[in-house]
């Protein structure tokens, strides 16, 4: 007797994606409480789009040739990430100055708020990840030109954030640049050109299934990406711990360089 598999809908695929998250992320929030380092939800949240993508590829019942290729993307982008991610946490002996805020002020309810701070960084994995499972459904058998694009879009953005994130490395591990501002290379366009490059992938992925089925709402997930960098996380918390180190070398830094986008630097 022969059984056809039972088709999973998108509202079903995300739930399953909701659970998966939240067993990661509280995997994650147990290792953060033995460690006492919460900069481990950064490599959960990376690692959180790679689990998203391959789920999507088993349940969606998309061509094939398109979820090989929309997960390489995820994999190669987001696992770079995770061990970014991780490797700076055992390189650094202290825990992030963000996260070692967050604990000294919320003191002795640390624990569960961290908890529900990595929930929540579990759902934005899976928001973000809508454009992923369009691609995962999308029944076209060949690669639009439109994805096509996207792949080159991509490799370019994630070749920039790489070496910006490559270029910050090895300023800092220069003990000669103590206290010292990083302007050189991307950093010397921009101050945050490693979050331009993310953003790019992000706008990339949109791209890619721009053109498949509901693909419109792909769109949004580059915006809230722009909103998280510019507004609500990315920059503004960067640029508040560079101002308490730096001081006025980063203020003059601020005056001559571009935010986000890399540009010509200003006169002083």
């Amino acid at each position: 007797m022969h059984y056809e598999a039972i088709p999973f809908t998108f509202k079903t695929i995300l739930l399953i994606a909701c659970g998966l998250e939240f067993f990661m992320m509280t995997i994650a929030w147990f290792m953060q409480e033995r460690m006492k380092n919460a900069a481990i939800v950064d490599v959960a949240w990376s690692k959180g789009f790679t689990m998203c993508a391959l789920l999507y590829a088993l349940l969606g019942q998309g061509a094939p040739v398109r979820k090989i290729v929309i997960v390489a993307m995820v994999m190669c982008w987001s696992m770079r990430l995770a061990i970014h991610c991780w490797t700076r946490i055992l390189r650094e002996k202290e825990e992030d100055k963000r996260y070692a805020e967050m604990r000294q002020k919320w003191k002795d309810s640390a624990s569960w708020k961290f908890f529900l701070m990595f929930q929540f960084q579990g759902l934005t994995v899976v928001g973000l990840s809508v454009p992923f499972l369009l691609a995962c459904r999308d029944p076209l058998s060949y690669l639009r030109v439109n994805e096509y694009i996207a792949i080159g879009l991509f490799a370019l953005s994630l070749l920039g954030e790489v070496i910006a994130d490559r270029q910050l490395d090895h300023f800092k591990a220069n003990a000669a640049n103590k206290g010292e501002v990083c302007n050189v290379g991307l950093w010397k366009y921009s101050r945050h050109p490693n979050y331009f490059f993310e953003w790019m992938i992000w706008c990339s992925f949109a791209l890619f299934v721009i053109l498949s089925p509901h693909g419109n709402w792909a769109l949004l997930s580059p915006m809230a990406m722009l909103l998280f960098l510019t507004t609500l996380s990315g920059i503004p918390l960067a640029e508040k711990q560079s101002l308490l180190s730096k001081g006025e070398k980063y203020k003059v830094y601020q005056h001559e360089t571009s935010p986000f986008i890399p540009w010509f630097r200003r006169r002083v």
